[in-house]
């Protein structure tokens, strides 16, 4: 399941997001794991975070897991519209 980090508010206009959720299994049709392919591309395997206890941290865990390619970051913004959140991921 995926789990966001609010990393900073703009008077509530704005959130800053860390995305963070399973990259998926099995292969591309050329037979390489998904995984792979992100590590390989630079795509996966690095976050924005650091491990702490604030806030806007990761636990060393959720560090580990991104590090090896299990999970991927994305970073967003989102605008708020009225009530509704923009919270498309492009």
């Amino acid at each position: 399941m995926p789990k966001v980090h609010v990393l900073k508010s703009n008077n509530n206009k704005s959130y800053k997001l860390a995305i963070h959720f399973d990259t998926p299994a099995g292969n591309n049709t050329a037979g390489f794991s998904w995984k792979l392919v992100g590590l390989s591309s630079g795509d996966i395997g690095t976050t924005s975070l650091k491990v702490g206890t604030n806030p806007s941290d990761i636990t060393q865990e959720e560090y580990d897991e991104i590090i090896s390619g299990d999970v991927i970051e994305i970073l967003r913004e989102n605008k708020m519209d009225g009530l509704v959140a923009d919270v498309r991921i492009d």
